[in-house]
């Protein structure tokens, strides 16, 4: 429908507006900085967050990490046909409504 449609065009013009602001600033930042101060070495201040003789055995943990991606790609496999796709009003189309009763229990034949 046309506002859904308008929102699509707009997220995708934001989002090209960002990676091209984002990558032509960056370049030109560091392009600048460049001419300007001429740095024997990159400042490595708060971009170094991990010291240099960190070593984490990453191989270490591959069969943990299969296991729990194997066991969450079954879950979530068994939950898809199981339980099947809960669609919001967002993407099965209507109106949703949503109805406050006064006293403590409400009779549906009433709100219909």
């Amino acid at each position: 429908s046309g506002p859904i449609k308008g929102f699509a065009v707009t997220l995708a013009i934001g989002i090209v507006t960002t990676v091209f602001t984002a990558f032509t600033l960056t370049r030109w930042l560091v392009a600048f900085w460049l001419r300007r101060q001429r740095p024997k070495a990159m400042p490595s201040g708060v971009m170094r967050l991990v010291p240099d003789d960190t070593r984490v055995p990453f191989m270490a943990f591959r069969k943990y990490a299969f296991t729990l991606s194997l066991l969450l790609s079954i879950a979530s496999a068994v939950l898809f046909f199981t339980v099947g796709m809960n669609y919001g009003i967002d993407f099965r189309g209507g109106s949703s409504i949503e109805v406050q009763a006064k006293g403590p229990q409400a009779d549906i034949g009433d709100i219909r």
